[in-house]
């Protein structure tokens, strides 16, 4: 399971004639969704368009990029709000990318797209963000950071897939083990 991912714009939608793109939706970098101010309702980015759709032309490649990109990390520092624009936040981002751009670790990453926009949507909405997003500041992007200032990539790597393989365990783990029990507890409810 890869936990990176090389960024081509064929790899997340620009929401081209859905409600992600409209001029009348206001989009959240929280979530992936999108409050329409004419319906005056929350949509998914990736809802069709309707009638009133319009065009944002300011929503392009850059615009979808900064939503898309860093998934977990930009959950973290926002439920913690703090600025984007600090050394800590840079220097991750830019070993992030850098990863990307390796062609020997790209393909570790495929498995990042698939579920690290769900697992950071997760993490917003746990009732413990602030705690969870707190640990995750102290025993993980510390110690990223760190390694990056010591040179030491590779140790900034496999920091950062044990905390991303921490909150998946935590998120979609769960999310599995739910569904296994609700199978399991349906199908003894048809025995009786």
């Amino acid at each position: 399971m890869g936990f990176f991912s090389s960024f081509h714009s064929n790899n997340f939608s620009t929401h081209e004639g859905q409600c992600g793109s409209c001029a009348h939706s206001t989009v959240s970098n929280q979530k992936l969704e999108c409050y329409c101010n004419e319906r005056r309702a929350t949509y998914k980015l990736s809802e069709p368009k309707c009638r009133y759709y319009i065009k944002d032309n300011s929503r392009d490649y850059d615009f979808w990029r900064e939503i898309y990109t860093y998934y977990i990390l930009t959950a973290i520092f926002d439920i913690l709000g703090i600025d984007k624009n600090n050394k800590l936040y840079q220097n991750i981002m830019t070993l992030i990318q850098l990863v990307r751009e390796d062609e020997l670790t790209t393909k570790e990453a495929i498995g990042y797209d698939i579920f690290g926009a769900e697992v950071a949507d997760k993490l917003r909405q746990d009732p413990n963000r602030v705690e969870i997003s707190n640990y995750l500041l102290t025993s993980y992007l510390t110690k990223i950071y760190i390694a990056i200032e010591m040179n030491n990539q590779e140790e900034a790597i496999n920091i950062y897939k044990q905390m991303v393989t921490e909150l998946y365990n935590r998120y979609k783990g769960q999310e599995e083990l739910n569904t296994i029990l609700d199978v399991d507890m349906m199908s003894k409810s048809k025995v009786k």
